[in-house]
């Protein structure tokens, strides 16, 4: 009888392993220009994540300003933008995975704001 039910387990448990199926979901690789553009790459990211809306990074709101009148100026008077290594930028540490502002930002956005940063940060 214990055999039988030993038998019975491993059988219900192979045909339960055998059910799973999983898709494969291929991750989206997001779309780096060749040239990175603050008016046309940097500012759609923050109107698009509206991270410069009234109660965020908006004029007299959360520092920076991040509206498109003031966001370069601001960027670069608040110290975000660090030329000299691209890489301890606060626009791009805040924004990259595990930064605190990461759960905000989409795949690539830090990607295009690290190339912006290290083509020279051109008001463009």
């Amino acid at each position: 009888m214990k055999n039988i039910t030993l038998l019975a387990i491993c059988f219900l448990s192979v045909l339960t392993w055998q059910s799973c199926q999983y898709d494969w979901i291929d991750p989206i690789e997001p779309d780096i220009p060749e040239v990175v553009s603050f008016s046309g790459d940097i500012i759609p990211i923050f109107n698009n994540r509206n991270c410069n809306s009234s109660s965020c990074h908006a004029a007299g709101a959360v520092p920076p300003d991040l509206t498109p009148a003031n966001a370069y100026n601001d960027l670069f008077a608040r110290n975000h933008i660090n030329l000299a290594t691209p890489e301890n930028s606060k626009l791009y540490t805040k924004c990259a995975p595990g930064g605190s502002m990461n759960k905000y930002c989409q795949p690539g956005d830090w990607e295009i704001m690290l190339k912006w940063i290290r083509e020279g940060a051109l008001n463009n």
